[in-house]
């Protein structure tokens, strides 16, 4: 495996991490909301780095190398780590409210929908990489 694939595989490792971590805390509000707010800061700040790692010389452009076929779905993953992005900034900038008058079920249901949807990103990438790296297609004898 390249420094590059074992940099992406070791903060694929932290980012799940910080995520269960997040997830455990919104699920039983068990941290103070100053402390679960600098978590989520924190889990923003580590999937920015993961998707930059993925994106620039990461395992990404080697799969199109590969797999030029690939094109779309590896462009389709970009738009999502942009989209990701932009819904983990905007929970962060919500969670400033949220104890303003704003429901907390709310709140936590967006949460929830974040983090599953990084769980079903994630599985499309892992698939991506299986199929790109680990398929033999044979060489024909």
């Amino acid at each position: 495996m390249s420094d590059a694939g074992r940099e992406i595989r070791q903060e694929h490792e932290r980012l799940a991490a910080l995520r269960r971590r997040l997830q455990e805390e919104v699920a039983a509000f068990c941290s103070s909301w100053t402390s679960l707010r600098e978590e989520l800061r924190v889990f923003k700040d580590h999937l920015r780095r993961h998707f930059e790692l993925e994106e620039e010389g990461g395992f990404m452009e080697e799969v199109v190398r590969r797999w030029p076929h690939t094109a779309s779905q590896v462009e389709a993953l970009r738009a999502e780590h942009e989209r990701l992005l932009r819904e983990a900034e905007a929970l962060l900038e919500t969670s400033g409210r949220a104890t303003e008058g704003q429901p907390m079920d709310a709140w936590v249901a967006t949460c929830r929908r974040l983090f599953s949807a990084i769980r079903e990103h994630e599985w499309k990438e892992n698939r991506l990489i299986q199929e790109a790296f680990c398929l033999d297609i044979g060489g024909g004898d």
